[in-house]
Formats: C-alpha cells, structure tokens, sequence
C-alpha cells in the first residue's frame, strides 16, 4: 500500500519499497510451492532499463515489475502484462483530468493487477 501512496503523491517508488516487494515474492514462493521465474525478471530489467533510458517509464516502475514478476509463469506474465496496461490508461486517463501536471502514477496499476493474479493463481486455487 505505501508504494501506491507514495507514487501517487510524489511520483516515486523507493527502493526499500521495491526490496520489500521482492522478498515478499520470495516468500511467497516459499509458502505456495512455485518455482521463481529468474529469466523474466532479467528480461523485464534489461528491456525496461531500455524503456528508461527512453524516457517511457520510471524506473522504480521498472524495479517493482521485475520484482513481482519473478513469481509469474509466462502464461501469467501476460496477464499481468494485459491487466497493468489495462488498469495504467484507466489510470493515465484520470491523471490528465485531474492532476496533468505531473507524469502518470503507474505503480497503483502494477500492484492492482500483480494483486489480481496472485490471487487468482495461488490463493483462490
């Protein structure tokens, strides 16, 4: 929750939230049984420090991808891929009527859609 807060009043994702994320995801992965997806999260940081570089994307946004998407199989990453897209121009649409003077809050999309299907996969059944 304090990433989603803290994006959406500074446009920031500390890195001690990322770290957070990440050994959550470590855990959980612990907890439910399933094998962590290392070549996603290298793929998600080597094409997302491009995006970076190119002014696409934050780079917090970047790390918390990574972060979280290292629990995900691939059938799983596309559809978290899919829901953040979804939930970040719903996202992206409110910030230009309510707030257009500052970049898009993308981490509130991220972590609604990693919620989504983490819940779908592993704690629904």
């Amino acid at each position: 929750m304090s990433i989603i807060y803290s994006d959406l009043k500074k446009r920031l994702v500390y890195h001690w939230q990322v770290l957070i994320a990440l050994l959550l995801s470590l855990i959980s992965s612990y907890l439910y049984h399933y094998s962590l997806n290392f070549f996603a999260l290298f793929l998600t940081l080597t094409i997302g420090f491009s995006l970076w570089k190119m002014g696409f994307i934050g780079g917090g946004d970047i790390k918390l991808i990574s972060a979280l998407i290292i629990c995900f199989s691939w059938t799983e990453i596309g559809l978290f891929m899919l829901l953040t897209s979804s939930i970040g121009f719903i996202t992206a649409l409110l910030t230009l009527v309510f707030d257009s003077n500052r970049g898009v809050p993308y981490a509130p999309a991220i972590v609604i859609a990693h919620w989504i299907i983490f819940y779908t996969t592993y704690l629904k059944g």
